[in-house]
This record gives C-alpha cells, structure tokens and sequence, in this order.
C-alpha cells in the first residue's frame, strides 16, 4: 500500500517558486504516478520501496487536488500553493492560542480564514542519524474549531501576512518548550564548543531515554503518593494569608510538600450554566475543589489555569473553593499579575485578597528531578529537523532563548552555527526572524540578574554576524533578522500572552525583506557609539524606507 510522508495530507500548503518534493513509500520497484494540476509525474520506487517526486509551483492559488497512485491509490484535497513559514524555539512559539485568552479579543479568534493553515510537528528526540519519521495530526484551516491550536506568534503572524499579501499562508510549527539552542544543533557542529557528547551517552539505545524517564517519574510520583492521596485537613488549623503571593513570607525557612488554600464566595442563585475558574500561575501543581467536587489539576508551574466549572458544582449560598497546591522545592505559591476570578454567566468574582491555608503533609526532601529531553543537545535536530530536510519554506520565524540564559557560550556565535547546520540540511540559504527575549522576573527569585539582558545583547549581535556593528553588515538582516519582545514581557510570567504583538511585528520584518514593502518594521535602534570627554554620544538609526 502506498504511504506518503506525514506533511502531506489534505489542506496542506505548498511552497510557491521551489522546487517541491512529493515522498513516500510502497512496494519495491513500483511505478509511481502523480497527478497534480493537469500535469502528470512519473518515478518508481528504489529497493527500499522509497519514492519522490519533484513539482515546480510558481504561482499561487488553489485549492487543488492530488491524486497518487502505485500499488494503491490515494487522494490529497484542498492543497493551497502559497508562502509556507517554518516555527521554531521553545514554548513561547510553541503556546497555543487557547492560552492566550486573557488578552485576546474574541474576534480574533473567532473570525475564519481556510487560507490560513497550520501543522504541528510532534516533539522527537534522537541522538543519531538514523530517524526518518515524524509524527502529526496533519494540516488544518484557520476555523472556530481550530484556531485554539495554531501558535498564538504563527497565527498572528500569518493573519497579517494574509491581510496584506493575499496569498495563502502555511505555518509549520516544531518548537518544543524548554528546549536548548544546543538541541537543535548537529553533533559536528556541537564538537566546536565542547564534549556535548557526555551529555547524551547514556541515551543512544532505542528505547533507553524513555527508561530512564521512566524511572525517575517513579521516584517523583513515589513521592507525590501520600500527597495526592491525602483529604482536606482539620478546618481548626486553617491561617490567614493574601493571595496571590508566595509562601516564602509565611515559612522562614521554606516549605517542601502540600498546602491547603480555602476562599469562601457567595451566589445569590442556582446557577444553569457552567462557570470558567481561572487561577492565574501556580507553583508547582495544583488539584481544585469546589464544594468538594474534584475540579482539576495541573501538573507544573507553567501552565495556565483555567478550569471549566459544571453548573452542578455550585450552591445557592456558601460556597467553598480548596486548593491542594504542592511545592517540590521549598517555595511556592500563587504568582502575582495573572487573573484569579470565577465567571459564571454575567457574575464574574475576583479572586484576589483573603484566602485560608494550612499545613499539609510536609517533606523534608525536594521532589525527584525529571530530566527534560528538550535541553539535550542534538536530540531535536535529529528527531525533527532531520525528518523534515525535502519540506520547502520561505523563512523561519525563531522564539528560542530563555533555556540559554546564562550559559557560557557566545549564544550568537553559536546560533549561527546552528543556522549553517540547517542551512545544510535543506541544501539552500535560509532567512531567519528571531524574537529577542521578552522581560521577566522569575518569581521564585528576588535577586535582578544580568544574565538576561546578556542573552538579548548577544540576539541583538545575531542580526549583523559576523560584522562587529550593523553598520559594518547592513544587509545582513535580510537574512536574520530581530524583533524585540522586552516592552511586552509580562514581570512574573515567561510566556507573556501578548502574542497578537509579536506576530504583528514579525510580520513587518517578512513584510519589509521578503515581500519588499516600503515600511518601518522596527523603532529605532543602537548603530554606534562616540567617545568624548565625559560623555558618551550614541546613535541610532530608523530603518531606510
């Protein structure tokens, strides 16, 4: 039976002016027929049943069909032929735009669009050169039903791309959260800048990542047992505390374990319908109660609470929110600036203020630590990149660099190492549009150190390598260009929810080099600097219209 790679599936997009490779599988030695636009291809497969097939597509339009046929038959509808984008990073490319819905208005994520399409590509980790396969629910068009999934930066970026191009956009989204610079690199590559090799040693079997996984999730839900199992404690014991905080001002010496967070509020009514909880950003896990009746957790301090609430859970009078909220390493609590409320129809009751809590079952270890694949080197590079080498694109948009703050490499001179990596890989130059880190303070520490600001300094670097100033190398922002997120940074969150801003002005970029529009796609920024007595004379440039 005939197979085609993954990416290709109905409502796919294609890349206009490239060359496009159609590949897949079937019976050794089959004849391959590919019928595309009135044009019909021919190829047969090698001994190992591989088979592809170039198109050329010049101009775009659509949709259209493709019909396959070798041993079997098969059919690919709604393809668009247009500008296809490559996402990549870590979590705040890879956040959805469901989670962004505290700061979205409704109609931007309401409003259709089935010339818009997006992809995700399943995070993969391997350490050798050796995977082909990739894993994918397939495309889907920008609809009600489907929007929540898009990357919040990728659908806003392509938004703006279709409003002022007309042409039918792709989005390829691979960014994985917490992932390295070092992960989407190449092992030749990694060798320059020390023995990255160490760091993976143990995992080159099949199977033996997932084992050591494995293993230590054992040791942390061993720990976690007699937490998770335990009931709501004796009401007498219960404190007075103002939420949201964190607990670090009510236990001197830290707290490790469970504790118990009570709020009282009142309903006039009985209530028909379902209320929406939100409760902002938790260290680290949570489990919610109402009334007793089991609401939801969330296993980690970056996800966004939101909790939906049957209207059955409610009670005319009194009613009682409880939280089991568990802290893993000795502070903990509710993170301030995010939203705390209830809303249940028209009533919306904010959350913030007086709250009780107690004691739980306390632990004198910190929890098992879990590795995180994504900060190991190369495993993305060959567990994602590798797959994807024939997938033509116009440009990458890069969100990647909160898992490198504070690392000692030269983070610029490493990122274009990475970009020759892929650049490689797809056999062709490729632009890059980076978003440089947005502000943030992380919560759990009260100390303002450099170390960001280090990062952003070397992305700033990145948009004129391997000139010393942009003055030095004007053009090479074509080819990497910078976008600064630092204004809209939210204090205590590290995936600010502005994402409307940060498509937006990626998209000017893509506008202004690709697209070649006479517009200014950024502020003002640093060109050089003037030595006098007792003074300091910088300047800076607007972009050249």
């Amino acid at each position: 039976m005939i197979k085609l790679f993954p990416v290709f599936t109905d409502h796919m997009v294609l890349q206009r002016n490239m060359k496009n490779k159609i590949y897949g599988l079937d019976k050794p030695a089959q004849s391959i027929e590919l019928l595309f636009k009135d044009r019909v291809y021919h190829t047969c497969t090698n001994e190992m049943g591989y088979f592809e097939i170039s198109l050329t597509l010049e101009e775009y339009g659509g949709p259209y069909r493709m019909n396959v046929k070798g041993s079997s038959t098969l059919e690919i509808t709604d393809i668009m032929i247009g500008d296809v984008y490559f996402l990549s990073g870590q979590s705040n490319m890879e956040l959805q735009v469901k989670d962004t819905l505290d700061v979205t208005h409704e109609e931007d994520y309401r409003s259709e669009d089935k010339e818009l399409r997006y992809i995700r590509i399943d995070p993969a980790y391997s350490f050798l050169n050796n995977r082909e396969a990739i894993g994918t629910e397939g495309w889907m068009c920008a609809n009600k039903e489907n929007i929540l999934k898009f990357s919040a930066a990728g659908y806003y970026f392509g938004k703006e791309i279709r409003i002022h191009q007309h042409i039918p956009v792709g989005l390829i989204n691979t960014a994985v959260g917490g992932s390295s610079l070092e992960a989407w690199m190449s092992a030749e590559t990694l060798e320059q800048y020390g023995d990255y090799k160490k760091e993976i040693k143990g995992y080159l079997s099949d199977g033996e990542l997932e084992k050591v996984i494995e293993e230590q999730e054992n040791k942390k839900n061993n720990w976690l047992e007699s937490i998770i199992n335990q009931k709501v404690p004796d009401y007498t014991i219960w404190k007075e505390c103002i939420m949201p905080d964190m607990f670090d001002q009510y236990f001197s010496s830290g707290y490790i374990g469970s504790i118990w967070l009570e709020k009282e509020f009142w309903m006039d009514d009985i209530l028909k319908e379902e209320g929406m909880l939100r409760l902002g950003l938790m260290i680290d896990q949570d489990y919610v109660y109402i009334n007793d009746m089991y609401i939801g957790m969330s296993e980690h301090r970056y996800l966004m609470r939101s909790y939906a609430i049957p209207a059955d859970a409610f009670q005319k009078g009194k009613n009682v929110i409880r939280i089991k909220l568990i802290i893993e390493n000795g502070n903990g609590g509710m993170v301030k600036e995010k939203p705390y409320r209830l809303t249940t129809g028209n009533q919306q009751i904010n959350l913030d203020g007086k709250w009780k809590y107690c004691e739980g079952i306390k632990k004198e270890l910190t929890a098992p630590p879990v590795l995180l694949p994504p900060l190991l080197p190369m495993g993305l590079y060959y567990g994602v990149i590798k797959p994807l080498k024939l997938i033509s694109f116009k440009a990458v948009l890069w969100y990647q660099g909160e898992s490198n703050v504070g690392h000692n490499n030269d983070y610029c001179e490493m990122f274009h190492a990475m970009k020759r990596d892929w650049e490689k890989h797809f056999e062709r130059d490729l632009l890059f549009c980076c978003v440089q880190l947005a502000g943030y303070q992380d919560p759990l520490n009260k100390v303002n150190g450099n170390n960001w600001g280090i990062l952003r300094e070397y992305q700033r670097r990145c948009s004129y390598y391997p000139a010393r100033s942009v003055k030095d190398n004007p053009d090479a922002e074509k080819q990497c260009g910078l976008i600064t997120a630092v204004d809209i940074g939210e204090p205590y969150d590290l995936h600010p929810h502005n994402k409307k801003e940060i498509g937006r002005r990626l998209s000017l970029w893509a506008r202004h080099f690709i697209y070649g529009e006479k517009i200014e796609y950024r502020g003002p920024t640093f060109f050089d600097i003037v030595y006098g007595k007792n003074k300091l004379v910088l300047f800076f440039q607007h972009d050249d219209m």
